[in-house]
């Protein structure tokens, strides 16, 4: 992990050097950290295990779809076009071609939200005024302006045209890890036996509440408030920040759209990780993550599914 600040190089002992450098106050993120010393909490959301899960309280629900939806229309041409896709989605394990085809899928729906992927995929990670540069990896990210409810007011209108890089709705693919397995030349390998071991241990006993995704939400939710900060700087204040995460369960052969609300209490603690409120129950609101999952069949009316996971802020109006 690349530690950005000044012009030191990678310190490997950075964790003891920051529980040794401040007494961190009872109920702050440092303090929790401590209290687990034979856990290795402190590492890359790609190494995160189920107990970081307990640890940053993340509460996670599954959504159940509305059967009643009614079918959006899509024109014959994009239903060609998805029924060529879609199934190839399922089947493509090549990175670049898988992404390329997943962003035909999207732009075939919403063309306005998913036409572009002009944000790059490497999210820094930010802790007390330390920056790890690059620490999370996704395969492709859309920005979205959140859509408001017309108004014919003239107020109004100047407001939707201020709108912020802060009020941006990030969404991103990124893989399941129960997918991203080390493949090795031979089953019998023994490298790939303990990398399978060690990925084994990585894993939620449910695998849809993989606690990577509660890192790649952070960082996401970071870059709202240090993005305009090149130098590393600190951001003034924090609000709530709400992304999406879309994944792909191939073997159920659905979408799963991941909702995130990461509290400015959340990323407070990140910020300040060794101050913390005299009641530890008030200390750090829980970041709270739901999903929904979308099957991709039949596609003529994914439309209508996957619109209803991602949410009318992103895709305006599901009646029309």
């Amino acid at each position: 992990m690349t530690i950005i600040q000044s012009s030191r190089p990678e310190n490997t002992h950075l964790a003891r050097r920051a529980g040794s450098a401040v007494r961190p106050a009872k109920g702050s993120l440092w303090w929790i950290i401590r209290r687990h010393p034979r856990n290795a909490l402190f590492k890359k959301p790609d190494r995160w295990s189920d107990l970081h899960n307990k640890v940053l309280g993340v509460s996670w629900y599954e959504l159940k779809s509305d059967n009643a939806l009614r079918t959006i229309s899509v024109n014959e041409e994009n239903i060609a076009k998805l029924q060529d896709c879609v199934p190839k989605l399922l089947k493509t394990r090549n990175k670049d071609k898988f992404t390329a085809l997943l962003q035909t899928t999207l732009a075939t729906l919403w063309p306005d939200v998913f036409s572009k992927s002009n944000i790059p995929g490497d999210f820094d990670i930010y802790f007390h005024t330390r920056r790890y540069k690059e620490a999370v990896k996704v395969d492709a990210v859309w920005a979205s302006q959140p859509i408001r409810p017309t108004s014919t007011s003239r107020s109004s209108n100047i407001n939707l045209n201020q709108a912020s890089a802060s009020d941006e709705v990030l969404i991103c693919y990124a893989e399941m890890r129960r997918w991203l397995q080390s493949e090795s030349s031979t089953e019998n390998d023994p490298n790939k036996r303990l990398n399978r071991l060690r990925h084994k241990l990585l894993l939620s006993p449910n695998p849809h509440h993989d606690a990577y995704f509660v890192g790649i939400l952070l960082a996401m939710a970071q870059r709202q408030f240090y993005a305009q900060k090149s130098t590393g700087g600190l951001p003034g204040s924090f609000t709530d920040a709400k992304m999406r995460i879309i994944t792909l369960d191939r073997g159920a052969g659905e979408f799963i759209v991941y909702k995130g609300h990461i509290t400015k209490e959340f990323l407070t603690a990140f910020h300040a990780p060794f101050e913390g409120e005299l009641d530890e129950e008030i200390r750090l609101r829980d970041p709270t993550i739901t999903y929904r999952r979308v099957p991709l069949q039949p596609v003529y009316d994914l439309k209508a599914r996957l619109g209803e996971a991602l949410g009318r802020e992103i895709v305006g109006d599901l009646s029309k």
